[in-house]
């Protein structure tokens, strides 16, 4: 399977496995230790090596939570859909490209970065 492909089929479990989870708050989720996890309503990978990266993903979601405004998962989603997985990320790409996922509401970029420049300091 191609990278592009399985980034792609990664994504859409990732939804699968929010949709199911929908009353956690993933902005405050402990991801980090392993008996947490247990309490989640996991999906079905093919083998650890896809429930790995989904997780990957699931962390990187929880990174772009903590830079977009309250309420606004689905600009989380978008921004891991454009690649991106941190505020570093973020900030090292050129500020005319990033604001380019953003041409709907500009401003909604501005504050984004805007934030995303402040976790980056604070990391």
């Amino acid at each position: 399977m191609s990278n592009e492909k399985t980034k792609k089929t990664n994504l859409e479990k990732l939804k699968v496995f929010l949709k199911n989870n929908e009353e956690v708050d993933f902005r405050k989720a402990d991801l980090l230790h392993t008996p947490n996890l247990k309490k989640y309503k996991w999906i079905e990978f093919k083998d650890e090596d896809e429930k790995t990266r989904v997780l990957n993903l699931l962390k990187a979601y929880q990174r772009m939570l903590r830079i977009v405004p309250n309420g606004r998962n689905d600009v989380a989603m978008m921004l891991l859909e454009g690649g991106f997985q941190s505020s570093v990320q973020i900030v090292n790409t050129p500020k005319k490209a990033f604001l380019k996922f953003f041409q709907d509401d500009p401003e909604l970029g501005k504050n984004v970065l805007k934030r995303a420049m402040a976790v980056r300091k604070i990391v």
